[in-house]
């Protein structure tokens, strides 16, 4: 799961059906953006087949909804609805069944069209950031945002923005 952490791009999975164990609710909780179908669930599992949660879940489930409440799952495994997973923070939207590849297609086009290195830098600073505390992320956002700024991507974004036109992002 590190490499999904690691990776530049943003990560969206698209949940239909079970998301269980490390390969399934791992995944999930170690991507940027989760789109769940209405009828999803979600499981951690390990627990109850004499293991321990594997995927950086023991990490990453606690990072999402707290100690306590990850704590409760991985030690009970309950089998969580798309909804009540909304709400805990587990995903970030449910759709009706028959739209989840339609509204996961159109949020990675969304995504595509943005500003490639802005998305990465991002990405990084949120993950990086979560357990820190603010004065530790401070430094590493103004260095972030001084090396973006001298980016064409910036100046291209701001210049669309005046012109009140859609940005076209080059990854520079």
């Amino acid at each position: 799961m590190t490499g999904l952490l690691r990776l530049e791009a943003p990560v969206i999975s698209s949940v239909q059906g079970f998301a269980a164990g490390g390969g399934g609710f791992g995944l999930v909780c170690a991507s940027d953006i989760v789109i769940a179908a209405e009828s999803a669930k979600f499981l951690a599992g390990a627990t109850r087949v004499a293991m321990a949660p594997d995927a950086g879940v023991s990490v990453t489930l606690s990072r999402l909804v707290g100690l306590r409440r990850a704590m409760s799952i991985l030690l009970t495994n309950p089998v969580i609805p798309a909804a009540e997973a909304l709400q805990m923070g587990i995903v970030t939207r449910v759709v009706p069944d028959a739209e989840l590849a339609e509204a996961s297609l159109a949020l990675a086009r969304e995504l595509a069209a943005g500003a490639p290195k802005a998305l990465a830098a991002t990405k990084r600073l949120v993950w990086a950031g979560t357990g820190t505390s603010i004065e530790q992320c401070l430094s590493e956002e103004a260095r972030t945002v001084a090396e973006l700024s001298g980016m064409a991507d910036a100046r291209e974004g701001l210049a669309a923005v005046i012109e009140r036109r859609q940005p076209v992002f080059t990854g520079r």
